[in-house]
């Protein structure tokens, strides 16, 4: 490996491997960046949540409602404070990879890979950590008893009568896709 590479200017195709990352971070400001759905026999059609930079919409109404009986607290988009500033992070993220390939250092554009996986790390630990908090903060006066549980993350879980899927939507596949671009332009570097 030619780690000294690291300190050269970036190639073309690092600089426009840089701007279309910038991009795809930029898509999360638009675009859902997390979906959860739920489905039961008694839900056929299945109920979704979209997660936003600044809100969550889908079947919040019923969901708030099947969470009632099991003693979770109601999902709201007033009971995240991530959602006063994931916006201006999501724009100083795609501003600092954006500049980096302004100035084509090399240096530059790994600072800004670490900033944005460090970001990526940050918020699944977030949202694992509400996650549990809804599956274990539950009332002790609920209608319905159930054991503390953690709604998947990433992924899927069988939760009572409940499947559980949690995933990326569009937004947080820019944000995935940009951190494969990440890797890519380092490996390239260091090959060149």
């Amino acid at each position: 490996m030619r780690l000294a590479h690291l300190h050269d200017r970036m190639d073309g195709v690092e600089q426009a491997l840089v701007f279309v990352a910038a991009a795809m971070v930029c898509s999360a400001l638009a675009l859902p960046i997390w979906h959860v759905h739920l489905w039961a026999p008694q839900y056929p059609e299945g109920m979704d949540l979209n997660i936003f930079a600044r809100t969550i919409t889908g079947s919040l109404q019923n969901i708030n409602i099947l969470n009632h009986y099991i003693g979770m607290k109601p999902v709201s988009a007033k009971s995240f404070p991530e959602f006063h500033w994931m916006t201006p992070a999501l724009g100083a993220l795609a501003g600092v990879i954006f500049v980096s390939g302004l100035t084509r250092r090399r240096e530059a554009m790994l600072v800004a890979w670490a900033a944005l996986y460090g970001f990526c790390a940050y918020m699944l630990w977030d949202l694992y950590h509400w996650m549990y908090d809804w599956g274990h903060q539950l009332a002790s006066n609920a209608p319905i008893t159930v054991a503390p549980f953690t709604p998947p993350a990433l992924g899927w879980e069988h939760i009572a009568n409940f499947y559980v899927m949690s995933f990326p939507s569009w937004g947080g596949l820019g944000v995935v896709l940009a951190t494969g671009v990440g890797a890519f332009t380092v490996w390239h570097a260091i090959r060149s």
